[in-house]
């Protein structure tokens, strides 16, 4: 039989006849299962239980919930009596729920007891929540759990709250989100106190931010610091958005990074800096990509150095990007390059797309890499390509697939027989392979 379901019995049992030794003795049945849930029913759905018995018995079980259920909704229940057991608890989410909900509760024992539970988020939660709270006693407890979170919460939303006591606590974690988070929000902090406790935290996104968010900031600091985290995305960012920044020291600090990309960025869209600088920079990283796109975009960036750099680099395609799309790119110089390469797809693509490319010294090069493909796209493709030479090249190397391409005749019995072996190599090799 289910708790509810002698509850009801119990109220007509008592309707008819009253407290008799029977009832007495279910009541007494009920406490010693010392099942809570059941005291608790039994307690506030039967009229004339004996109240002090069970607020006796809830207290007895230590089931933290029921008795905040107990003294919420059963009526006559000993408020002190289960106020000392809820402090005995030590359940933190109840003893705040408990000051917060039940009339006539000891706020002082109370809080006492949250603060020794050393819970951030209900320490927290009853001080923000609960009239009379001691604020002086809370903001020695949130402090001492060293919650970076419920610190800056305590500060932001409780009125009242000791901001100086909480400043230096948030100020000992070292925590780098919620020291920029305080400097943001908290009315009275001390940015003094925290730049240099940002600064503590070596963290470059946070020095970053700091600098850009927080008015007062020391950016003369920051700067230094930012300088050595040696990040260089956020040393670029810092250089690029903060106003007074010192752009000369923050640009040598992006060199020494050797980040190409901040590199570029940094000469592309900050004003002011040494391009020159900036360049040679470029250059000493070997970066192909970085030292095309200087000498694309970069106003006053000197060609003829870009030219050889990315020569040395040896990243052809990007060789090939520079004679096609750089004004004033020393086209023999990169053509040499590339012929040095004896790469046929290079060799190939500079003769077909750069003006002012030697098609004859190319034709000799793509010749020399007996790569029959190429030979023949080079002979299609190349304006004022030697087709009678390419040809010939084409029919030296005995690929029957080319030479019936470029004579368009009918091949004799024996090369056809020819070609067919050449297929069942070709077969073989990928089957094996």
């Amino acid at each position: 039989m289910n708790i509810i379901d002698v509850c009801k019995f119990a109220n007509e049992y008592l309707e008819k006849k009253g407290r008799t030794k029977k009832f007495n003795e279910l009541e007494d049945i009920i406490i010693k299962r010392n099942n809570a849930d059941d005291i608790y029913v039994f307690a506030r759905d039967v009229k004339g239980a004996d109240i002090s018995k069970l607020t006796e018995a809830i207290i007895v079980s230590q089931s933290a919930s029921n008795m905040y259920r107990f003294a919420k909704w059963v009526e006559g229940s000993d408020i002190n009596k289960l106020t000392d057991a809820i402090c005995e608890t030590k359940s933190a989410e109840v003893i705040y729920r408990f000051a917060k909900d039940i009339n006539g509760v000891d706020v002082n024992k109370l809080t006492d007891a949250i603060c020794k539970t050393k819970s951030a988020e209900y320490i927290y939660e009853f001080a923000k929540n609960v009239e009379e709270a001691d604020l002086t006693k809370f903001a020695d407890a949130i402090c001492k759990t060293k919650s970076a979170e419920y610190i800056y919460r305590f500060a932001k939303n409780v009125e009242g709250a000791d901001i100086s006591k909480l400043t230096d606590a948030i100020l000992s974690i070292n925590d780098p989100y919620y020291i920029l988070a305080y400097a943001q929000d908290i009315k009275g902090a001390d940015i003094s106190k925290l730049t240099d406790a940002i600064i503590k935290t070596q963290e470059a996104k946070y020095i970053y931010q700091f600098a850009r968010d927080i008015k007062g900031a020391d950016v003369n600091k920051l700067t230094e610091a930012i300088i050595k985290t040696q990040d260089g995305r956020y040393i670029y960012e810092f250089t690029r958005n903060i106003e007074g920044a010192d752009i000369s020291k923050l640009t040598d600090a992006i060199i020494e990074t050797q980040d190409a990309v901040r590199i570029y960025n940094c000469a592309d869209e900050i004003k002011g800096v040494d391009i020159n600088k900036l360049q040679d920079a470029i250059i000493k990283i070997q970066d192909a990509r970085e030292i095309y796109r200087f000498a694309r975009k970069i106003k006053g960036a000197d060609i003829t150095k870009l030219t050889d750099a990315i020569i040395k680099t040896n990243y052809f395609m990007y060789i090939c990007d520079f004679a096609e799309e750089i004004k004033g790119a020393d086209i023999k110089k990169l053509q040499n390059a590339i012929i040095k390469s004896q790469d046929a797809l290079f060799i190939w693509r500079f003769a077909k797309n750069v003006k002012g490319a030697d098609v004859k010294k190319l034709t000799n090069a793509i010749i020399e890499t007996q790569d029959v493909e190429y030979m023949y796209r080079f002979s299609q493709d190349v304006k004022d390509a030697s087709i009678k030479e390419l040809n010939d090249a084409i029919i030296r190397t005995n690929n029957m697939k080319y030479i019936r391409k470029i004579n368009n005749i009918q091949i004799s019995e024996k090369e056809r027989q020819s070609d067919i072996d050449e297929k069942m190599d070709e077969i073989i090799d990928n089957l094996l392979y």
